[in-house]
């Protein structure tokens, strides 16, 4: 048991993805609720320090059609996020921000140019705006569609 005790001490204590936050906890910790459509979606790749590590950084252009906390209505929004494009083999831990979709979790970089969604976003310290972690998007139906591609 004292060995068993001794090798746990030695074991870094590993990152996990973290799980989807609830409607309450995304409003709570929102500084900006919007919905409206998705212009365009720029992003670009950057490496991190360790080999191997690789992010995706991209920026959601929003025509804003209502704002449901915050400020925005009828303007455009940029709402920030990432998600990890390469990791190592046997890597285990977050993976930036995802969301459901149509046919099961998607990615920012999985949204196209007239997507209706809803966005939960925080004012950083450099003044942006940033998803909230991991779920900041809501994929809503298409304008006039009773049908949805997803949600929460």
């Amino acid at each position: 048991m004292r060995k068993l005790v001794v090798l746990l001490a030695l074991v870094p204590p590993l990152a996990a993805e973290i799980g989807p936050r609830s409607e309450e906890e995304r409003s709570a910790a929102s500084h900006v609720i919007a919905t409206g459509a998705v212009k365009a979606v720029y992003s670009f790749r950057k490496a991190l320090d360790e080999r191997g590590y690789e992010n995706a950084h991209y920026v959601i252009e929003l025509s804003v059609a209502a704002v449901e906390k915050g400020e925005g209505a009828g303007k455009l929004l940029y709402a920030r996020g990432w998600q990890a494009t390469r990791r190592p083999d046997g890597w285990a831990g977050g993976s930036g921000h995802y969301f459901a979709g149509p046919e099961g979790k998607m990615r920012g970089l999985d949204l196209r140019a007239g997507d209706r969604v809803r966005v939960f976003l925080v004012r950083a310290e450099d003044g942006g705006l940033d998803l909230v972690l991991p779920n900041g998007v809501d994929v809503l139906p298409a304008a006039g569609d009773g049908s949805s591609k997803g949600g929460g």
